[in-house]
């Protein structure tokens, strides 16, 4: 804002140290009311998800940077959906990275998170988290996915350009150098690399749109006429096109494959499509009871009959279920949902219950020894010890309430 080099400097240095040292494979950074590096047992506090969105998001607005604008998807698609349920009656305090169930812990994995932490409830613990819970519910949904996106999802750039920088689904109308413009985006992002806009305008204006960094070389864009170019990221990283006066159409398909990530310090992968992070179906059976009070977890709180949702949730591992696993990322193979016979057909509601995405991949796996301390899969296993060949593991987007599989 006021064009010092040495704060802009200091502020990517801050980003990029936030992420080395602390940063989780959902997006988010690790957080149970102190930095606890990058150990996967450590928790991410709900709230640092959404806060990191609306940082990360003033940052690619005001630097370009198109990291930011890859952090703040990668936090909106996987480290947020994966502390609150599907149905976001109930969240988590903290969510691990590797978490095979959601329960009261044995012990106390975190720095100052109870044990409690973890489950799904109204307050499973400070009741801070209610309160940003209640505004991504109340606030963020309503609109266009979160208040950070939908505030942000187009921006301006100059004087008579628009750029679309978060992929999802938008409509916008506007007002650009004495014309009046409106632009639909018409996607399934980030659970399909296809972008149809349709433009309406009075008068030719610039338009953008944001090429994600994984974005592969087999991104192309459909212009009026039939003409297809494809799409190379630039030092911008975005493709432009100039939208003509009156009624047009451009279909802009991003490229993608699936992405192997080695963890820092450590022998562990996260597995990437797209902006989404996979994570390890664990079969569960769930249980409730009436919510706590979140200082002590034991006292019921008042009931209302008007809201039976209201309870506090834990996901148990099923007896045949195993977490225990290691995989080869050289046997991934991906399956899609409905793609061959309707591509077109709508995604699921919701979309980030068990079973829903779709595509699905499935890894070779081995089940492996790997301790629990605390009441939680305690790191990364340094020696791998085979106990028994298992069949081939199914994992979902994103699913991170289910038991994260990202330090396999």
């Amino acid at each position: 804002m006021n064009h010092d080099e040495k704060l802009a400097r200091q502020t990517r240095e801050a980003v990029d140290m936030a992420f080395r040292y602390h940063g989780t494979p959902s997006g988010s950074i690790t957080s149970d009311e102190f930095l606890g590096g990058l150990g996967p047992q450590r928790g991410t506090e709900l709230c640092m998800a959404v806060e990191l969105m609306f940082s990360l998001s003033w940052l690619h607005r005001l630097f370009g940077d198109n990291d930011y604008a890859d952090l703040t998807e990668q936090a909106a698609f996987n480290a947020l959906p994966g502390g609150i349920s599907p149905d976001w009656w109930t969240h988590q305090y903290v969510t691990q990275s590797n978490q095979p169930w959601i329960k009261r812990l044995d012990g106390r994995p975190f720095y100052d998170v109870s044990p409690y932490g973890n489950i799904f409830g109204l307050e499973p613990d400070y009741v801070c988290k209610a309160l940003h819970f209640s505004r991504c519910d109340q606030v963020y949904m309503p609109e266009i996915y979160w208040l950070t996106f939908r505030d942000n999802v187009a921006v301006l750039l100059g004087g008579n350009g628009l750029i679309h920088r978060f992929l999802i689904p938008a409509e916008t109308s506007i007002e650009l150098d004495g014309g009046h413009a409106s632009v639909t985006a018409d996607t399934h992002y980030p659970f399909d690399q296809i972008i149809s806009y349709k433009f309406t305008t009075t008068k030719s204006f610039d338009f953008y749109t944001r090429l994600p960094s994984w974005a592969t070389a087999s991104s192309r864009a459909n212009l009026p006429g039939g003409r297809v170019i494809p799409l190379v990221r630039e030092h911008d990283d975005v493709f432009h096109f100039t939208v003509p006066t009156g009624s047009s159409q451009v279909t802009v398909t991003l490229g993608t494959e699936v992405r192997v990530v080695n963890r820092p310090l450590s022998s562990a992968v996260s597995i990437y499509w797209g902006s989404l992070l996979y994570a390890l179906d664990i079969a569960y059976t769930e249980t409730s009871t009436a919510p706590t009070h979140w200082k002590k977890n034991v006292d019921p709180l008042p009931t209302d009959s008007t809201y039976p949702q209201l309870r506090d949730r834990m996901l148990i591992p099923k007896e045949e279920a195993e977490w225990r696993v290691a995989i080869d990322p050289s046997q991934i193979v991906t399956h899609w949902a409905n793609r061959d016979t309707d591509p077109e057909s709508p995604l699921p509601n919701p979309i980030y219950a068990r079973g829903a995405p779709p595509m699905v991949i499935s890894v070779a796996a081995t089940r492996i020894a790997w301790p629990v301390v605390n009441g939680a899969a305690h790191g990364v296993p340094t020696e791998v010890t085979t106990e028994v060949i298992c069949s081939a593991f199914e994992c979902e987007s994103s699913l991170l309430y289910r038991g994260k599989v990202a330090n396999l």
